[in-house]
C-alpha cells in the first residue's frame, strides 16, 4: 500500500483506483486525466489491500455493500498530503478511489492562467458584488477544486460570508 501510494504521488497521479474483479484486483492511476494501468494483484492480496486502505481511512470494512468515504494523511518527503477515499460496492468486491489533496497546491487567483480580460471580468463583476454565486464545473482533473479554493482565498475577508457547496469537501 505504501509503495503504491508513494509511486502514485511521485509521478503526479491525482487518483488511485483499486478495482475488484473475479480473479484479481486492478490498480490504475489517473495522470493528466487519463487512467493508466499500474498493476494487477491476485484476488486475495487485492482484498487485503482494499481492507487496509479502508481501515486507514476510517471506513467500516464490515460494510462492503454501501458507499463509504474516509480520509487519512501521509507524509511524502516533508509534504503533508491528505488522501481521500471513496469505496463503492462492486459485483466482485469493493472499488476504491483515492484522491491525493495537497493544501500547499492552492494557488492565488492570478496564478491560475486566466487571460487578463477574463480575470478582470471575474473580479470586477462576480467577486465584487454584494451577492451572487460562481459555478465551477469541468471534468476530472480540469482544475475545479483549484479554481474554487483560489476564489475562496481571494474572497477571504471576515466581513463577508462565503459558502461552498461541494461533495465531497476537498479541503477544510
Amino acid at each position: 500500500v505504501s509503495a503504491v501510494l508513494r509511486h502514485a504521488l511521485e509521478i503526479g497521479a491525482s487518483d488511485v483506483h483499486v478495482e475488484a474483479f473475479s480473479e484479481s484486483y486492478r490498480v490504475r492511476l489517473r495522470i493528466d486525466g487519463i487512467l493508466r494501468e499500474l498493476t494487477e494483484l491476485p484476488a486475495g492480496l487485492g482484498a487485503r489491500v482494499a481492507s487496509r486502505l479502508m481501515v486507514l481511512a476510517g471506513a467500516d470494512i464490515s460494510k462492503r455493500q454501501v458507499h463509504q468515504d474516509g480520509a487519512f494523511n501521509v507524509n511524502l518527503d516533508g509534504r503533508e498530503l491528505q488522501i481521500r477515499l471513496s469505496a463503492y460496492a462492486g459485483v466482485d468486491g469493493p472499488t476504491i478511489v483515492l484522491r491525493a489533496l495537497d493544501a500547499g497546491n492552492i494557488l492565488a487567483l492570478d496564478e491560475l492562467g486566466f487571460a487578463t480580460d477574463q480575470l478582470e471580468a471575474l473580479s470586477d463583476t462576480v467577486l465584487t458584488s454584494a451577492a451572487g454565486f460562481v459555478l465551477v464545473t469541468g471534468s476530472v482533473g480540469s482544475g475545479k477544486t483549484t479554481t474554487m479554493y483560489s476564489l475562496v482565498g481571494y474572497l477571504s475577508d471576515s466581513s463577508i460570508k462565503v459558502i461552498t457547496c461541494e461533495d465531497p469537501v476537498e479541503y477544510r
